[in-house]
């Protein structure tokens, strides 16, 4: 075991043709930085390198003498483009060996009869099963390419594939109490979050410093990550003594932006399913201008199925008219977008599918579509229930997908408001109608 260390130097590689070119987000990377972040080892360098042999090894070993912690993300599988264990080998200077445990644990997810029946197939899975001469194994419960470490000039290697739940599931189960345990870390930093929405990051930022003087803030870290539209907001500390500050300081900081706070680390989407069945009501959607993003949002989160009745996407004047029986007459004389025909939405929304809540989304995206009166990234957003119903319009000029982001989270947000009784006419730091009251 590796003796205590004030600061241990921690690297990332990522490999891929796919990653280095931009054709796929590396979220691997950003997921693993977080991960590292919250037990308190921040990350020194991060790297990127494609599917070329000489590149992979120049990279591993450069890494591996300039860190005491090197992850590799990718390029364990079984394609020809698959080449971080041939690399390793390289790089660690030990030949590659058939491993017994790899290789039963691919027959074993496979079925082993399944592969006889394949003998082509399961030849070529045997590459994955190809480690470096002295590799630990580290589980992969979720998939078929094992991960391993293994130490090169000195640093503690890890290697994981790059599926992203594959990762994810090494990651927390096998990698991250692994370092703690080789390098005698301290436990893991107490943090708490909150996640913001409505107001940017340097407004969160000012609005506390302008009630808690820097000096309350010795012995806790405080930081801002902001993920459009959100900012999550995090307390920490190193040591358990300073517990007690923590916790008077996030009071401090909920009481502070608690008209923003919509929770303390989930997303959205998971705070309105909690909220929904807290309270034993369920919801329909009618959406527009953002082509069924909102039930998208909801139906990734498990137990959906308690709360959403049902998800509309009412696109086109006519699907107004025929599934939410908004007048006719209205659309022509208000217009599709409007304030009339959002409120409208959300009562054919009740009433044709008997939910206890409803939302409704009308507005015009772009590029194109907007006019003097009705700009493009103009909205109008309906909530309510058989009691009442309403609705506010919005600006948000982004564009299409980031406006569709944007106008969704709003919607959830303006409901979550509704039902806990906040007010639902606060001003929003993306929307140009009500930005300037952020500043007042």
């Amino acid at each position: 075991m590796s003796n205590p260390k004030t600061k241990l130097r921690v690297s990332l590689l990522s490999t891929g043709n796919e990653v280095l070119s931009g054709d796929v987000t590396d979220t691997n990377s950003i997921f693993l930085t977080k991960q590292l972040s919250d037990i308190g080892l921040p990350i020194e360098q991060k790297r990127v390198v494609g599917d070329d042999l000489d590149s992979l090894v120049k990279a591993i070993n450069e890494l591996s003498h300039e860190s005491e912690v090197l992850i590799v993300n990718g390029g364990l599988g079984s394609t020809v483009d698959d080449l971080t264990s041939e690399a390793v080998s390289m790089a660690a200077q030990t030949q590659l060996i058939e491993n017994d445990v790899a290789k039963k644990h691919m027959e074993d997810r496979f079925g082993l009869e399944v592969l006889k029946k394949n003998p082509q197939y399961h030849q070529q899975l045997l590459k994955q099963t190809m480690l470096p001469k002295g590799a630990d194994i580290i589980d992969n419960p979720v998939g078929i390419a094992l991960g391993y470490k293994i130490k090169i000039n000195g640093a503690i290697c890890y290697f994981a594939p790059g599926v992203p739940r594959e990762m994810k599931a090494m990651m927390e189960q096998g990698i991250l109490p692994d370092i703690q345990e080789s390098f005698s870390l301290p436990p893991a930093l107490k943090i708490r979050k909150l996640r913001i929405f409505g107001i940017g990051e340097s407004q969160v930022q000012q609005r506390i410093h302008q009630q808690i003087p820097d000096e309350e803030f010795q012995g806790i870290h405080l930081g801002f990550r902001a993920s459009s539209p959100f900012v999550e907001v995090k307390l920490g500390i190193d040591d358990a003594d300073s517990l007690p500050l923590l916790e008077k300081i996030e009071k401090r900081v909920r009481d502070i932006l608690a008209s923003h706070t919509i929770s303390f680390g989930e997303m959205l989407p998971d705070t309105m399913i909690e909220l929904m069945v807290k309270h034993k009501k369920t919801l329909s959607l009618a959406e527009s201008c953002t082509g069924g993003t909102v039930a998208s949002q909801l139906t990734a989160i498990p137990g959906a199925s308690q709360v959403l009745e049902a998800g509309l996407v009412t696109y086109s004047n006519q699907s107004k008219s025929d599934l939410l029986k908004v007048p006719e007459d209205l659309i022509e004389s208000e217009g599709a977008v409007s304030q009339a025909v959002a409120e409208k939405m959300v009562m054919g929304t009740l009433s044709t599918t008997g939910s206890d809540y409803a939302i409704s989304i009308t507005g015009i995206a772009g590029p194109t579509g907007g006019s003097d009166e009705k700009p493009v990234g103009t909205v109008f957003i309906g909530w309510g229930d058989k009691k009442s119903i309403y609705s506010r319009k919005l600006l948000i000029k982004r564009e299409r997908q980031v406006f569709q982001s944007i106008v969704s989270s709003v919607a959830l947000d303006l409901l979550r408001r509704y039902i806990l009784n906040l007010p639902t006419n606060i001003p929003y730091f993306f929307d140009d109608y009500t930005r300037a009251e952020l500043f007042k």
